[in-house]
C-alpha cells in the first residue's frame, strides 16, 4: 500500500490554511494498492494540477498501519 499526498494552493481559505498573503494550502491524501498505481496517480496529479504546491509518494509501513483496508 502507498499513499499519494499533495498540497494545493488557493486564494481563499481559513486562517490555519494561510501560508502567505493570499495563499492558502489544502492537503490531500489518496491510498493506492501498488507502487505502480501510486506512481501513475502521482504523474497524473503533477501533469494536470495547475495549483499544485507539492506532491509525493510514500509506502505505508505495515507495522504502523491499521487493518481498515
Amino acid at each position: 500500500m502507498y499513499v499519494v499526498f499533495y498540497t494545493t494552493r488557493s486564494k481563499t481559505g481559513t486562517p490555519e490554511q494561510q501560508w502567505a498573503p493570499n495563499v492558502f494550502l489544502t492537503d490531500h491524501w489518496e491510498i493506492e494498492e501498488s507502487k505502480a498505481a501510486a506512481e501513475a496517480r502521482y504523474n497524473e496529479i503533477v501533469d494536470t494540477m495547475e495549483v499544485l504546491h507539492l506532491a509525493g509518494i510514500a509506502p505505508i509501513d505495515p507495522k504502523h498501519s491499521t487493518d481498515w483496508m
